[in-house]
């Protein structure tokens, strides 16, 4: 009976002195709109599935895709996109898009990649407009990736203002 006593009083000191890891969260931080941009409105974002979760995403050397356990976005990750391409510091009518999103993650080796494609909203919609953007992290972690990442979102966000017009 003792020994049941000692073990029950081990085991249970063994699962306090065990620590569960932080979870760190992030939003795509906010990007300078050039003055007197046009604005947009996202009428619609279409995530594709491997993206379309909290876990930030990471694609290794290998090839496979690594959805980061401690690593989470802190908003729907097509609420950040639409945040950020909604912001501008201009007036007028505003270009409503709807975006069909089919890579958005960062990569081992040190890149991010933003693909999909879009099309202007309204009567008679246009016809979808591709994307594939991809830059450089200068330094590692999640943090500078995810910065890197929004900064991707602002270059989409120019594409557009530049392909509908002033």
């Amino acid at each position: 009976m003792r020994l049941i006593i000692y073990i029950t009083i081990l085991l249970g000191l063994s699962a306090c002195s065990t620590t569960i890891p932080n979870v760190s969260n992030y939003l795509l931080p906010n990007i300078e709109a050039s003055s007197g941009s046009s604005r947009i409105e996202v009428a619609r974002i279409e995530l594709s599935e491997y993206i379309d979760h909290k876990d930030v995403v990471l694609e290794l050397d290998d090839g496979s895709l690594h959805r980061a356990n401690f690593h989470k976005w802190g908003e729907n990750l097509d609420d950040g996109i639409a945040r950020l391409l909604e912001r501008s510091n201009g007036g007028g009518k505003p270009i409503r898009v709807e975006l069909s999103i089919a890579r958005f993650h960062g990569s081992e080796s040190g890149s991010v990649v933003f693909s999909g494609k879009w099309r202007e909203e309204g009567d008679g919609a246009s016809p979808w407009r591709s994307f594939d953007l991809e830059s450089d992290v200068p330094k590692s972690g999640y943090a500078n990736m995810v910065e890197a990442q929004a900064a991707l979102v602002g270059e989409l966000r120019a594409k557009i203002v530049g392909a509908v017009g002033e």
